[in-house]
């Protein structure tokens, strides 16, 4: 379509001015000057658009900065004076970016007919849903048989899969007088996955702990978990769950089994997806946190060769994903879309079906939170039971705000009945903590910013213990 530039609209405002002195003058110099911009919009069309070309990173942690790249290349033999603007969405909104005001093309409807025009307002709240801001990109003047590159500054702000809708080219016709805007359509996807950057910063950690331990091969251990390795007479100590009854009738003499402390072993990332997870702390989901934990975590233990698996629920299951040797991009991309429902987790119906999914005893670490006992009862009698075959880890994130409300000055009324409620549910949280890990169950009480490293560590602990 075809726009009228600022030099346009001064100059026939200019010629308005005249036409109370001079009428014949006034309308004869705006005529003109229409049909001058007539000229240059088809001289302009005539030109032709140029040829550009767009990069990205197709994948972006949260809270990660990157940059959309804009290469112009002008195949013409003719000067070209361009402006370029993108719609980002609000989601990749990137800080500091000039944003237009325009009005954008009508999209047709299926039917062929016109659709909406969609409106992107200069300082659009990057929370607004109504449609991708349009991202001023600035003005370029391209020489003949020239080229230039261009830079935007995205910001990855939510998790999930963002589409870069289209560019916006503006061509100026030779006069200046008018603007020849089409829009182009981009294929451009942009994946925000949790833990991006929290996975590099953990990762030469668990390599460097992975070279000192003697883990590294697999260990004979007297009376460990794992695979028959061979037989051995009884000698004072063994564990007299490992007698071989029928070697020891035909030796006459106690006979144990030697077991294999196994190198590869299984790990389910178990996610609660309920109200308590979408709480938000310092402007982050408690979500956000367990996600980035498990991706990070999940790729620590690829390191030791470890099966991963992922487990989510609220009221009822959303997916699992058996342990296995996936490849490194499934685990993100699967998290990077769960979403948190403001519903109460059905952990007796949950647990159930993990107890069937998973046979083989492995590592099951829960990432959620717990308040008092009798919300929490199911939970840790559940887990309590999974202790009995496998290993759980309950990863209890807390909540800084109320742990700051519960030390706060009072100052009023209000502020003690404040102070007394934050501190009554502290007090039942620990409570019910301190009931887990007296029924066995491991528990890592962290906080939401300290939950990544918190996990890993406690992770390598257990691979050092050979509690697995």
């Amino acid at each position: 379509m075809t726009l009228p530039s600022r030099r346009l609209g001064l100059a026939l405002l200019a010629g308005l001015l005249v036409v109370p002195a001079s009428p014949a003058i006034g309308f004869g110099v705006c005529g003109a000057l229409i049909l001058l911009a007539v000229i240059d919009d088809r001289v302009a069309r005539r030109i032709g658009p140029p040829e550009f070309r767009v990069t990205h990173d197709a994948r972006m942690g949260r809270g990660q900065s990157s940059t959309l790249r804009v290469r112009i290349e002008n195949r013409t033999g003719r000067r070209m004076h361009l402006r370029w603007l993108a719609e980002i969405p609000a989601a990749l909104g990137g800080a500091g970016a000039p944003r237009a005001r325009l009005d954008l093309e009508p999209e047709p409807d299926a039917d062929g007919g016109a659709g909406r025009t969609a409106r992107a307002d200069a300082g659009a709240d990057a929370g607004d849903d109504a449609g991708p801001d349009v991202v001023d990109g600035g003005e370029v003047v391209l020489p003949s048989r020239g080229r230039v590159e261009r830079e935007l500054a995205v910001v990855a702000h939510k998790r999930g899969r963002h589409a870069i809708p289209a560019l916006h080219l503006r061509l100026a016709g030779p006069l200046g007088l008018s603007w020849w805007s089409w829009r182009h359509a981009l294929d451009a996807v942009v994946e925000v996955v949790p833990g991006l950057r929290e996975v590099r910063e953990q990762r030469l950690l668990a390599w460097h702990q992975h070279q000192r331990m003697p883990g590294r091969r697999t260990m004979r251990r007297r009376g460990a978990s794992g695979s028959f390795e061979s037989l051995r007479d009884y000698a004072r100590g063994d564990d007299p769950r490992h007698i071989d009854w029928k070697a020891s009738a035909r030796h006459g003499h106690p006979i144990v089994r030697n077991f294999e402390a196994e190198r590869s072993q299984s790990i389910m990332l178990c996610i609660d997806t309920g109200r308590l997870m979408g709480e938000e702390i310092d402007g982050r989901q408690r979500l956000d946190a367990a996600l980035a934990a498990a991706v990070v975590l999940a790729d620590v233990a690829r390191v030791w060769n470890d099966r991963v698996g992922v487990f989510l629920f609220s009221d009822e299951v959303h997916a699992v994903l058996p342990p296995g040797h996936h490849r490194p991009d499934r685990i993100p991309t699967l998290l990077a879309e769960v979403e948190p429902r403001p519903v109460e987790p059905d952990y007796p119906r949950a647990l159930t079906h993990l107890s069937r999914q998973v046979s083989r005893r492995s590592l099951l670490v829960f990432f959620g939170d717990v308040i008092d006992a009798d919300v929490s009862a199911p939970l840790a009698t559940h887990l309590a039971q999974l202790a009995r075959r496998h290993l759980p880890l309950m990863v209890a994130l807390r909540h800084p705000e109320l742990e700051r409300a519960a030390v706060e000055s009072v100052l009023q009324v209000e502020d003690a009945y404040r102070r007394a409620a934050a501190a009554e549910l502290l007090l039942a949280r620990a409570k019910t903590l301190a009931s887990m890990r007296r029924r066995g169950i491991r528990v890592l009480d962290v906080r939401p910013d300290a939950a990544v490293a918190g996990v890993v560590n406690g992770y390598l602990k257990i691979k050092r213990s050979g509690a697995l």
